[in-house]
């Protein structure tokens, strides 16, 4: 039922946390949370991933489109991907 890709993507996300600059967070009672990402299709070729523990924090970081192709690669580390764009956010390179 619902979105299978989306799903296992936000399972995943959820117990990989905490990710990089969440310690920066003001309100962190949300960092590993498993209902901290959402994420679903929103259009044909992208979906959007959200992280509820920034926007509860008050920051536009909070929405990343990610190609659903992405999501339907066995090989796509969507941990991988999200880390980064986050330490990169957080100012972690």
């Amino acid at each position: 039922f619902g979105d299978p890709l989306a799903n296992h993507a936000q399972f995943l996300l959820a117990k990989s946390a905490p990710y990089a600059g969440d310690e920066l967070l003001i309100n962190n009672e949300d960092l590993n949370h498993l209902a901290r990402f959402y994420i679903y299709r929103i259009s044909d070729s992208e979906h959007l991933v959200i992280d509820h523990a920034y926007i509860h924090n008050g920051t536009e970081q909070s929405e990343f489109k990610i190609p659903s192709a992405w999501l339907e690669t066995p090989d796509f580390n969507i941990v991988q991907w999200y880390s980064l764009k986050r330490s990169k956010l957080n100012g972690f390179e």
